[in-house]
This record gives C-alpha cells, structure tokens and sequence, in this order.
C-alpha cells in the first residue's frame, strides 16, 4: 500500500522511476536498521509517521537524482499528504518553535 502510494505520488510529480525506486530503497534501509522506529508521540498515528517517512525518502531522492532544480520543492511533496497529515505535521512544527 505505501509502495504503491509512493509510485502513484513519483509519477504525480512527474519524477524518474529511477527516484521513485530510490525512495523505495532508502524507506526500506531505515524500516531495516531502525528497532522500533515508529510510534505514537505528539499526537500523530502511525501510518502518518509512516507516510512523512517514506516522503522524506522522495524529497530526499528527488534531490539526489532528478535533473530539474525546480522539482525538489518541499511544498509539492507536502501536497502529496493527506489533509489530517498535513494538519499533524503542521501542529508538530509550530508546537517545535514554540518550544526554542
């Protein structure tokens, strides 16, 4: 299910199959090495912390293997979040600032 949300997301932005099977490499690696590395904590569930994950990797091959500069912009990946997780990851960001 993710998988496949990461690939329709991929060719939504228009990115390589070569960055989405990046993405998918690099979300596994972590999945491997990381004991437990999904919980709840501030308030978001944890398939939205799984879906952050796996856009993380996206972004984070985009940058390293697409061409256009202008592609690898944070707000079109956020897009690519459902509306609750856009909310959650929002209210953790302002809940960090408030706290420096």
């Amino acid at each position: 299910m993710l998988i496949e949300w990461l690939i329709e997301g991929g060719e939504q932005l228009k990115l390589q199959t070569r960055t989405i099977f990046q993405a998918v490499v690099l979300h596994d690696r972590f999945m491997h090495k990381s004991e437990s590395p999904l919980d709840f904590q501030n308030g978001m569930d944890e398939i939205d912390r799984f879906m952050i994950n796996a856009l993380a990797c996206l972004f984070i091959s985009a940058k390293n293997c697409e061409i256009d500069t202008q592609m690898a912009h944070s707000s079109k990946f956020m897009n690519l979040l459902p509306n609750k997780t856009q909310k959650s990851c929002l209210r953790r960001e302002i809940e960090t600032n408030n706290k420096s």
